[in-house]
C-alpha cells in the first residue's frame, strides 16, 4: 500500500500505559485501512513495580504487533504517531524565553505571582503540570514532553498569535517584569512513547513525526490548513486566516478541543462528559420543561449509558476559552464540531455534534459554528491528517519553519528523539575520526622516521667534516701565521699610501656648476631651446635657438655676471641668420686656469 500509515495510541492511567493501539491508511479509492490491537487488562496496583513492568511488557507487545501489520501492507515507516491527551495538560505561564531549557526551569522556580491575577505563576504552573502529567512525586523533565507553543512569532509585536497581551510600559506601571512574556506551554506525559518508539526503532520502522491529538486536529480540520490559498504555480492568492477551534468527541468519554491558527496548535485541552444510564421510564417521567432546563444532548434510549453535554459543560467550555483569550489576547472566529450521530441501537450514546454547535453559537457569539458527522471522529481525523499537506497555510507569516522542529506542528522532543539511522551516523563520523586518527598517526610516524634520518646524515656530516680537518692538520702546522703587529703594521702603511694618492689628486673641474650657471641665465627665457651643450677640458660650447637677435646676447650677459666662473662666455650669432624670427646663437669660451679663477691662485 502506497499510502502512509498512521499509528494512534490510546493510553490510560495518566498517560502511563498503553490501552490501546489503532493502525490506519487510506484504502486508495476503497476503505480505509484500520487494525487495532488492544493491550490485556491490568491487575497490578498502579504505583508498584509489577505494573512498571506490565506497561513495558504491554508496550513492546504493541510495537511488535505494529512491526507485523505494517508488514503485512509493504511498508517499514510511519507518518505520523499521534498520541491521546490522557494526562496530557495545556496551561499559560510567564517565562522570559520559549526555550525548553527554560520553560523546564521556569517550572521548577517557587511559586511567584507575576502581577496579574490571572494565575499563571511558575509555581501554580509546576503543579498543574504535574497532576497533568501523572506524576505523585512533583514535576521532573524526565515525566513528560514540554514544549511551549506559538513560539515562532515575536513577542511584544501586536500581531500574531504570541503577542504579548500587555505592553512593556503598562507592564512596567503595573510592576510586571517586561521581559517575561505570556506563552502557552504543553505537557504530554512521554514515558512509553518513548519505550514505544524506541521498539520501532529496534524493529527497522521510521516514524516521520510525533504529534498530540491537539496537534492533529489542528492540522486537519483548520479550514486555514488546507491547500486552497495556493495556485498551480505555488503563489498564494489570498491570506486571511481566521483564528479556528476544533471540538472532538471522543468515545472513550471525553470532549477535546483545540485552538489553531493557520493548521498550528495555539492551546488545547479536554474535559470528561458526564455518563448516565438512562431507562425508559426515566425518559417518560421527565417532562418537557426538564427537558428544556437540562438541554440534554446524548441521545436517550432505555438502559442505554449515554454520555451528556448540558449547559453546565457549555459554561466549563466556554470558561476555559474565556481564559485562555485573556491569557493570549485572541480567541477563536470560528469553530469546527466533529462527532458522531446520536445513536440509535448501540449501548452507548454520544453526544449529538450538532447540538453541541448550537450550544456553543449560543455562549461564543460572533463565531461561525461548523458541524461534522462522523461514526469514528478520532479515525476521521487520523486519516485527514495524513492526506495534509505540511507547510501550507492561507496566512504566509504562519506558513514558514512548519516541521518536526515547530512545537506548533509536533512534540518536539519525540519526533528528534535519536534512533538507528543516528545512531549509525554516529558511528560512521567515530570511524571516520578514527581513520583521520590513524592516517594523522601514520603521517606523524613517517615524519619522526625522516627526522631520524636527518640527524642520521647530519652526524654523518659532522664526521666527514671532522675528518677533512684532522686531514689538513699537518699542512696548517707548516704554515708560519702572521703575527698580529705585523698586521698592524701593514694596515697603517696601506692608510697611509690611500691617503698620499689622494692629496696627489687634483679635484674635478666643477662642469656640473658651470652647466647650472648656463641654465639659470636662461630660465627668464622660456622660447629658448638648447640644442647641445659641450664643456670639456678645454673649452665649452653651447648651442641655442632663440626667437630673435637680441636673446642670445642678453642671456650672455646674465651668464657673465653670475658668480663662479669657469669659462669666459662669449656669444655670436651664426652668420647667415635673418635679422628677424628664430635661428642660432653659439655661446662659447675656453676653460680659465685654476690660477686665473676668481678666488683661486695667483
Amino acid at each position: 500500500m502506497s499510502k502512509p500509515a498512521i499509528c494512534y495510541l490510546e493510553r490510560a492511567g495518566g498517560g502511563s500505559f498503553i490501552r490501546r493501539v489503532r493502525l490506519m491508511a487510506e484504502g486508495g479509492g476503497a476503505a480505509p485501512f484500520d487494525r487495532s490491537w488492544t493491550a490485556p487488562s491490568v491487575t497490578a496496583a498502579p504505583s508498584s513495580e509489577a505494573a512498571a513492568s506490565d506497561a513495558v511488557s504491554t508496550t513492546r507487545a504493541a510495537a511488535r504487533w505494529v512491526a507485523e501489520t505494517l508488514g503485512q501492507l509493504g511498508t517499514r515507516e510511519l507518518s505520523h504517531v499521534c498520541v491521546d491527551p490522557d494526562g496530557a495538560l495545556c496551561t499559560w505561564l510567564s517565562a522570559t524565553s520559549a526555550d525548553p531549557a527554560t520553560i523546564t526551569a521556569t517550572l521548577m522556580q517557587p511559586e511567584v505571582d507575576d502581577g496579574t491575577g490571572a494565575g499563571g505563576g511558575s509555581g501554580s504552573a509546576a503543579r498543574l503540570l504535574s497532576l497533568g502529567a501523572g506524576s505523585s512525586s512533583g514535576f521532573s523533565p524526565d515525566d513528560a514532553s514540554v514544549q511551549a507553543l506559538a513560539t515562532l512569532d515575536p513577542p511584544g509585536t501586536g500581531s500574531g498569535i504570541s503577542a504579548r497581551l500587555l505592553s512593556r510600559r503598562s507592564a512596567g506601571a503595573l510592576g510586571i517584569d517586561a521581559q517575561r512574556s505570556r506563552y502557552a506551554v504543553m505537557a504530554v506525559p512521554d514515558a512509553p512513547v518513548r519505550v514505544f518508539l524506541d521498539e520501532l526503532d529496534a524493529r527497522g520502522l521510521e516514524v516521520r513525526q510525533v504529534t498530540s491529538l491537539w496537534h492533529a486536529m489542528a492540522a486537519a480540520w483548520d479550514p486555514a490548513a488546507q491547500d486552497s490559498a495556493f495556485d498551480e504555480s505555488g503563489r498564494v492568492v489570498s491570506s486571511f486566516s481566521p483564528s479556528s477551534a476544533v471540538v472532538v468527541v471522543d468515545p472513550v468519554g471525553r470532549l477535546v478541543w483545540a485552538w489553531s491558527h493557520a493548521g498550528q496548535l495555539v492551546a488545547g485541552g479536554a474535559m470528561r462528559l458526564r455518563s448516565a444510564v438512562r431507562r425508559a421510564s426515566d425518559a417518560e417521567a421527565e417532562t418537557a420543561d426538564d427537558q428544556a432546563t437540562a438541554r440534554r444532548v446524548g441521545a436517550e434510549h432505555a438502559d442505554q449509558t449515554v454520555l451528556e453535554f448540558t449547559e453546565a459543560e457549555t459554561g466549563r467550555l466556554v470558561m476555559d476559552w474565556l481564559s485562555w483569550s485573556a491569557q493570549l489576547g485572541h480567541c477563536p472566529q470560528q469553530v469546527a464540531c466533529i462527532g458522531p450521530a446520536p445513536a440509535t441501537d448501540a449501548s452507548t450514546g454520544q453526544p449529538d455534534p450538532s447540538l453541541i454547535g448550537q450550544s456553543l453559537g449560543r455562549a461564543w457569539p460572533g463565531a461561525t459554528i461548523g458541524v461534522g458527522i462522523h461514526a469514528d471522529p478520532i479515525g476521521a481525523t487520523l486519516l485527514r491528517l495524513t492526506a495534509a499537506t505540511p507547510g501550507k497555510a492561507l496566512n504566509p507569516e504562519a506558513a514558514v519553519a512548519v516541521g518536526p522542529d515547530d512545537p506548533r506542528s509536533a512534540l518536539v522532543g519525540l519526533s528528534s528523539r535519536p534512533g538507528k539511522a543516528d545512531r549509525g551516523m554516529y558511528a560512521w563520523k567515530a570511524i571516520g575520526i578514527v581513520g583521520a586518527a590513524l592516517i594523522v598517526g601514520a603521517v606523524g610516524y613517517q615524519l619522526h622516521a625522516s627526522a631520524r634520518g636527518s640527524a642520521a646524515a647530519i652526524s654523518d656530516a659532522n664526521d666527514t667534516r671532522k675528518a677533512a680537518l684532522e686531514s689538513v692538520e699537518e699542512v696548517i702546522r707548516g704554515i708560519t701565521l702572521m703575527r698580529p703587529r705585523d698586521a698592524t703594521d701593514s694596515l697603517a702603511s696601506k692608510t697611509e699610501e690611500f691617503r698620499k694618492q689622494m692629496a696627489a689628486m687634483k679635484p674635478p673641474k666643477p662642469f656640473v656648476e658651470e652647466i647650472a650657471r648656463v641654465f639659470e641665465a636662461m630660465k627668464d627665457h622660456d622660447e629658448v631651446k638648447v640644442n647641445a651643450i659641450n664643456i670639456g677640458p678645454v673649452s665649452g660650447t653651447v648651442d641655442l635657438i632663440t626667437p630673435d637677435i637680441e636673446t642670445g646676447p642678453a642671456i650672455v650677459t646674465t651668464l657673465i655676471k653670475l658668480p663662479g666662473v669657469l669659462i669666459r662666455w662669449q656669444g655670436t650669432n651664426v652668420p647667415g641668420r635673418p635679422p628677424t624670427g628664430p635661428g642660432k646663437f653659439i655661446i662659447s669660451g675656453p676653460v680659465i686656469s685654476e690660477e686665473k679663477r676668481p678666488g683661486g691662485g695667483a
